[in-house]
């Protein structure tokens, strides 16, 4: 009976949680890029230049007051400079790729023809000739790490009064990089844009674990860990962040959120299979109950709604005009800030379809001089 009444519970509990969370529909919005480079589609990504200062990795991890000698290699390379660059210019390129916007060159290919240029003196003739009207060049202008092991008391007393001893030790690794980044304009040999970026990581591992207990007299170290990572995978994480800023600055973007439905309120029992149909992905129908209850009764949640699921099926002028009519109809505030937020969508949808277009900013850019010859000299 006891079980009957907890499983009655628990689903009065479910039910009660499903009915509280609301309905809502995935938006899906174009951002324009920061950066129009409409004008500037067949981009070449040049090597990354690594990091020249001579840094000193040692494969020995030094301990703070350790009371014994742990043993653990690092898989942290020597050449771990150039492995970073290559990293950088290869995730770079993979992400220019992914935003299909651009036409693009590889690193090596560009390295060749910049090498050949250098050869004959005519780097900028090789590169207009394969069409490339832009470049962008990465140089990674601060590389530095720490690690090191440490312990920690863990130390317990039982219920018995016995000390039970242990020590955790751990290590402890973190990372800094800073890139540089300009993007040239190949024909006036100037700069389009440029930028400086910077971040630092860290982590935690448990190495292994010492453990005395005094009422059995017993004690022993168990070793967990028996390579520290390779620190090239902190050096990632923080490249990954650049890329992105990069990508975002430089192409236009896709981004995805979700909005909530207005709740059935006052409640009308008709349209509440349009918000079952919402959940079961059925829009166009649940649209068309939506619809129906505001141009037959103007029920403002489901004129709403139904311009929220306009936007939702790529309708975006047509919701806003629906959304408009809603909003004149009930000059309710939230309806009048979805609208602005419709309206702002339909700007930047605007916006990145013309740097798509290849359509060119008002005004003048103003653009300094660059070489390519010249950016990864001091």
């Amino acid at each position: 009976m006891k079980n009957k009444t907890k499983l009655w519970i628990i689903g009065i509990f479910c039910v009660l949680l499903f009915a509280s969370c609301s309905t809502t529909v995935q938006i899906k919005n174009l951002l324009p890029s920061e950066v129009n480079m409409g004008m500037y589609k067949h981009l070449a990504v040049t090597s990354c230049q690594p990091f020249d200062n001579s840094i000193y990795w040692s494969h020995q991890i030094n301990g703070i007051d350790l009371d014994r000698e742990i043993d653990l290699p690092s898989l942290t390379p020597m050449a771990l400079q150039k492995s970073v660059a290559i990293y950088c210019q290869n995730t770079l390129f993979d992400s220019l790729e992914e935003s299909k916007f651009f036409a693009l060159t590889d690193p090596e290919t560009t390295s060749d023809l910049i090498s050949l240029g250098d050869v004959f003196g005519n780097s900028q003739e090789l590169f207009i000739k394969k069409g490339i009207n832009a470049a962008i060049a990465t140089k990674i202008t601060s590389l530095d790490h720490r690690e090191y092991l440490y312990k920690e008391d863990k130390t317990e007393v039982d219920v018995n009064g016995n000390s039970i001893v242990r020590y955790d030790y751990y290590l402890h690794q973190e990372v800094s990089i800073s890139i540089s980044y300009s993007v040239i304009d190949i024909l006036q040999n100037s700069t389009i844009t440029n930028g400086y970026l910077s971040d630092d990581e860290e982590k935690e591992f448990l190495v292994g674990t010492y453990l005395e207990d005094d009422g059995s007299g017993s004690s022993s170290y168990t070793q967990y860990l028996n390579m520290a990572p390779n620190l090239k995978n902190l050096y990632a994480i923080c490249i990954d962040g650049f890329v992105e800023k990069i990508r975002t600055k430089l192409a236009p973007v896709w981004t995805y959120n979700n909005v909530s439905l207005m709740k059935n309120s006052p409640k009308l029992e008709s349209i509440e299979s349009a918000y079952k149909n919402v959940r079961k992905s059925n829009l166009m129908v649940a649209y068309n109950t939506f619809i129906l209850a505001w141009e037959d009764g103007n029920h403002i949640p489901s004129g709403y709604n139904a311009a929220v699921i306009l936007q939702a099926m790529g309708k975006l002028e047509e919701s806003i005009s629906l959304m408009e009519e809603v909003y004149d109809y009930s000059g309710n505030s939230s309806i009048y800030n979805r609208l602005s937020i419709m309206k702002k969508n339909l700007e930047d949808y605007n916006e990145a379809s013309n740097q798509i277009a290849g359509i060119e900013d008002d005004g003048d850019s103003q653009l300094e001089v660059f070489s390519l010859e010249t950016f990864f000299s001091d």
